[in-house]
């Protein structure tokens, strides 16, 4: 019993090792809050912004005259 205790402690320690070493990347999603969706994302494993255009078909965003 022992030994079993003792090797799952072992696994343990190892799966904790390799989880610190490799963490999982993680990306924001900035949402509008009108149409709700996705305006820019930021890859925090990269340090990479990605900007999407905004809709051409809202009046908002067409340059006035």
């Amino acid at each position: 019993m022992r030994t079993i205790a003792r090797r799952l402690k072992q696994l343990e320690i190892r799966a904790n090792e390799v989880a610190a070493a490799k963490p999982e990347p993680h990306t924001l999603c900035f949402i509008e809050a009108v149409d709700k969706r996705v305006v820019s994302t930021y890859d925090m494993a990269t340090g990479k912004w990605t900007h999407f255009d905004p809709p051409r078909d809202r009046a908002e965003f067409e340059p006035m005259v």
